[in-house]
């Protein structure tokens, strides 16, 4: 009996021990920084074409708590900017990571809804690694809409 309590003990830690690292991030800091670039275009170009709710399904979990959906979709009904669709990220630089949090600094060219004039602005934007890829801080996008 203790032959096949260990033996049962023994297969769940290995397999746990995978599911473990097929989750993890990756560790050297170069694909940490082309990962986390790559969510930010994501989401900016969500933003760019009015994507809110696939917006609020990608972002972190903790950042879902306080906002609903259609919350969401009501800020981007307000918006009086967006980031200007195909990019329009400039300079964009890790400044702080850890193997589950990563900030990105970048210029972020919005457009105004209003007189169809665009501006650069320097922002950072804060990421997750949940479920094993990066999640991104929904107000961090939510803000950008106001300018």
């Amino acid at each position: 009996m203790w032959k096949l309590a260990l033996l049962l003990l023994q297969a769940l830690l290995f397999f746990s021990t995978i599911s473990a690292f097929a989750q993890a991030p990756a560790l050297d800091p170069r694909d940490i920084e082309r990962d986390v670039e790559a969510a930010l275009r994501s989401a900016l170009s969500m933003v760019a074409y009015n994507e809110c709710w696939r917006l609020w399904e990608g972002a972190s979990h903790q950042s879902r708590i306080g906002i609903s959906r259609d919350e969401t979709c009501k800020h981007f009904d307000r918006a009086t900017s967006r980031p200007v669709a195909g990019g329009g990220i400039e300079d964009s630089k890790i400044t702080s990571t850890s193997p589950t949090t990563a900030v990105i600094s970048a210029r972020v060219r919005v457009e105004s809804r209003r007189t169809g004039g665009t501006q650069e602005i320097p922002r950072s934007f804060t990421f997750f690694f949940e479920d094993g890829r990066w999640r991104y801080y929904l107000w961090d996008y939510i803000s950008l809409l106001m300018y």
